[in-house]
């Protein structure tokens, strides 16, 4: 064991003058195994101790206890200024989207506000190639701009890819209609191909008069109302479900073209929850445990761990700070 002096005298030498090992034992004369097993000596004798100064230290305490409650892959989990709001959230959705668009070859992405504005905070400097299929048809006659069919244009002319477009109606209100319109063989086609997809980026509806359905014309007052008392929770592409993460079959499923979530047969899925998301949705989405990675905001995310009577670690030290 080596005495204290020296312990001192090396770790000075390498972690306040930023000398090497070598450069080190060159100076002492002695060897640079010494040189490590002193260094980790002073470690053990908590002579050198390391803090960790994150700002991140919210946000990955958040992120962790999401991914252990409801198994997740990985949780994304952003603050976002008042000042920037969505915008904030698009861009960094956007940016940890990237690495694996050049992972992914083929895409299924479905309507929302909030895919259309990660749509365009993709850099169009990054050229993936991706193949962009919708997972839903046209949903109703306003907010053009958030449908499926354009989120995978817009996407697949940032990334320098190809598109897809499901030429087909959201909902229709007779179920015989929908039965045939998904016997049409360019529907089917389109359908097929988003089974396929390797990875799907999907939003969570809520049921209610901010649903985007509802604001875009597709779904009618009454349908709220009667998903509501069915005890439906929300949506996740064409699937129902309810607050304990149980798939549904309500009546409008039958009159619904796009594809099921039991359907994406080898995709991830993703999910995009930013400050506007309703909690109790998103709740009822993840207890499915069919969504593999989670992109949230601070605020939501501690709201769904309240929901699930889980601490949010607001009077907590996350203790991201580590003696080595």
């Amino acid at each position: 064991m080596s005495n204290e002096r020296e312990l001192v005298k090396v770790s000075r030498m390498f972690y306040l003058d930023s000398l090497s090992q070598k450069e080190i034992s060159e100076k002492l004369g002695i060897s640079r195994p010494q040189v490590c097993r002193m260094l980790q000596e002073a470690r053990n004798r908590g002579i050198v101790k390391i803090t960790i100064d994150s700002p991140f230290d919210r946000e990955d305490y958040l992120a962790e206890k999401l991914e252990r409650l409801f198994g997740l892959r990985t949780v994304y989990v952003y603050k976002t200024p008042d000042a920037e709001g969505d915008e904030s959230f698009y861009e960094k959705s956007a940016r940890d989207l990237v690495p694996a668009l050049k992972k992914f070859p083929r895409i299924a992405v479905m309507s929302g506000r909030t895919l259309w504005g990660i749509a365009r905070m993709l850099p169009d400097t990054v050229k993936t190639g991706n193949s962009f299929v919708p997972l839903a048809g046209i949903s109703g006659s306003r907010g053009q701009s958030f449908q499926a069919n354009e989120i995978a244009r817009e996407m697949a002319v940032r990334v320098g890819g190809a598109f897809a477009t499901l030429n087909t109606p959201l909902l229709v209100r007779n179920p015989e209609l929908g039965r045939l319109l998904c016997q049409d063989p360019g529907i089917m086609e389109i359908l097929e191909e988003g089974k396929k997809a390797d990875l799907a980026l999907v939003g969570i509806g809520s049921v209610d008069e901010n649903s985007g359905s509802y604001r875009s014309g597709a779904y009618l007052r009454e349908d709220i109302d009667v998903l509501r008392s069915q005890g439906i929770a929300g949506s996740m592409c064409c699937s129902f479900f309810d607050s304990d993460g149980v798939f549904r079959e309500p009546e409008i499923s039958r009159r619904l073209i796009g594809i099921r979530v039991p359907e994406l047969r080898h995709a991830l899925v993703w999910a995009f929850a930013g400050d506007a998301a309703d909690v109790g949705a998103l709740s009822g989405a993840l207890r499915t445990r069919r969504v593999n990675i989670l992109s949230v905001t601070e605020a939501k995310a501690a709201a769904l761990l309240k929901l699930s009577g889980e601490s949010d670690g607001e009077s907590e030290s996350p203790g991201n700070s580590a003696g080595i």
